[in-house]
């Protein structure tokens, strides 16, 4: 994998799907969240959580669902949709 999204656990060899979750993370935080106009509360915690160095605190898959699905929400709610832009 790449170095920058790679968990800090896989130097050890040691690789579940904590680490996807870590990469995950890490892939949202540079290529989405940065993108994003509006910031979100909810995005920051949740990319926090997934980016955690120890991979037993970071949350499992249906929880990220959950969460983005959910800021995604929160986003839309909160600001008019010609107010919506990313970044190209």
């Amino acid at each position: 994998g790449t170095p920058d999204y790679m968990a800090p656990e896989i130097q050890s060899y040691i690789y579940s799907y904590a680490s996807d979750i870590y990469a995950l993370g890490i892939m949202l935080e540079k290529d989405l969240f940065l993108k994003m106009q509006t910031e979100n509360p909810r995005l920051k915690d949740l990319i926090e959580s997934m980016t955690q160095s120890d991979p037993d605190n970071r949350p499992d898959m249906e929880h990220v669902i959950q969460e983005l699905r959910q800021a995604f929400i929160d986003n839309l709610n909160s600001t008019p949709a010609e107010e919506i832009q990313l970044n190209e």
